[in-house]
């Protein structure tokens, strides 16, 4: 179940459980997106909850009037991208699962996650723009591509399919399933190709591959540089 709230704060959504309680599936993982609003009564049981702030004007809310007991080991996710607004759990009971339960609870500051399941989980001003898309540090990178993801650096842009970006800085992965380890000003753009570091290298071929230095260029298939 996802309660899905507008960024910019304008459209909240909100909904209200009315009279009784255990009207949600138990085995629900419940998810709250942006400025969202769950009012619950009596006592529920749900599997887990996850709060992504994903910027704006407003915070994902629960209101708790009775027991609420989350049945799963990792009961509660949250993330913020805006530290003005918090992610909020008022009133009643939590009751947890036997054992050892873990909280995963992320930060950052003016970071944007708009694609669908996307995330945006930490550093400074990063975008997860499309499907599946991941920031989880760094600073002003994007992940626009779906299932991109970038974990790290600085200005760096992840646009191809499922392609990867651990750090660096101004770096862009364009091409399918592209990754690039470090450096600067880096690019791989042909599918599954790769950059390890170095400087101004560019990994065009398919299956290519860069290990660093400065200004390589594969332009065809399974080429090696340096050699």
């Amino acid at each position: 179940l996802t309660i899905v709230g507008s960024p910019t704060g304008v459209g909240a959504t909100t909904v209200n459980m009315v009279n009784v309680g255990g009207q949600i599936d138990p085995s629900n993982v419940v998810t709250l997106l942006g400025r969202s609003t769950l009012n619950l009564v009596g006592n529920n049981t749900l599997n887990s909850l996850v709060m992504n702030n994903n910027g704006g004007e407003g915070t994902p809310t629960i209101t708790n009037v009775g027991t609420l007991t989350l049945t799963n080991l990792n009961p509660i996710t949250a993330s913020s991208n805006n530290a003005i607004f918090i992610n909020t759990i008022s009133g009643g009971t939590i009751a947890l699962a036997e054992g050892a339960n873990n909280f995963n609870i992320g930060g950052g500051y003016l970071n944007l996650a708009s694609g669908y399941a996307s995330t945006a989980s930490g550093g400074y001003e990063n975008v997860a723009s499309d499907s599946y898309s991941s920031v989880t540090a760094g600073e002003k990178n994007t992940a626009s591509g779906v299932y991109a993801s970038v974990s790290g650096g600085r200005l760096n842009v992840a646009s191809g399919t499922a392609s990867s970006i651990s750090g660096g800085g101004k770096s862009g992965a364009e091409g399918e399933e592209a990754s690039i380890s470090g450096g600067y000003i880096n690019k791989a753009s042909g599918e599954n190709a790769s950059v390890s570091g170095g400087d101004q290298n560019v990994a065009s071929g398919r299956f290519s591959s860069i290990l660093g230095g400065y200004g390589n260029v594969t332009p065809e298939t399974y080429e090696i540089f340096p050699k």
